[in-house]
């Protein structure tokens, strides 16, 4: 099976700065770490549970999520800045067009996706990529991704285990 993280790296160039929103178990954020040894991340997510947006978080055991997260980047650390915030909060703490990469895989609901979009996209340089997951066509699955994504750009590239991409 190609895993997002397999999608995204083919899509990617030999990035130097990127960032995942909604890191949660951070098996996307390890992956590419190591795929580009050359590459540092920023990590965001709050690994706390969020009100609103379409998905019911009050079953997930948070201290249990970050210390797996915690346990997948081990021996990339070095490499993560780790930013514990909410998406925009964290947005405000990365320069404008300092990115070769966001992959946006937090709040799958319409409102959450297009808010990040509009807050990540100018962190991306010019000829960077934008990125995200659950772009799910399947009503039961879609709770806003494709909406949010097809409202902010006319055409992007769609791939393996549900992503999307447009270079900026």
């Amino acid at each position: 099976m190609m895993w997002r993280w397999h999608q995204l790296e083919q899509w990617l160039d030999n990035p130097k700065l990127g960032a995942e929103v909604g890191v949660k178990e951070g098996r996307c954020l390890s992956h590419l770490l190591r795929a580009f040894p050359g590459l540092s991340m920023y990590a965001v997510d709050p690994w706390e549970s969020q009100a609103g947006g379409a998905e019911d978080y009050s079953e997930w055991d948070f201290d249990k999520i970050y210390q797996e997260y915690t346990s997948n980047t081990q021996g990339v650390r070095a490499r993560v800045i780790e930013l514990r915030k909410y998406s925009t909060e964290a947005a405000e703490c990365v320069a404008d067009a300092s990115l070769d990469f966001v992959f946006i895989d937090a709040q799958h609901d319409y409102e959450s996706v297009k808010t990040d979009i509009q807050a990540w996209a100018p962190k991306v340089r010019p000829g960077g990529l934008i990125s995200g997951h659950d772009y799910d066509p399947d009503p039961v699955r879609n709770y806003g991704v494709i909406e949010a994504v097809t409202e902010i750009f006319d055409e992007v590239t769609t791939g393996a285990n549900f992503t999307w991409c447009k270079r900026i």
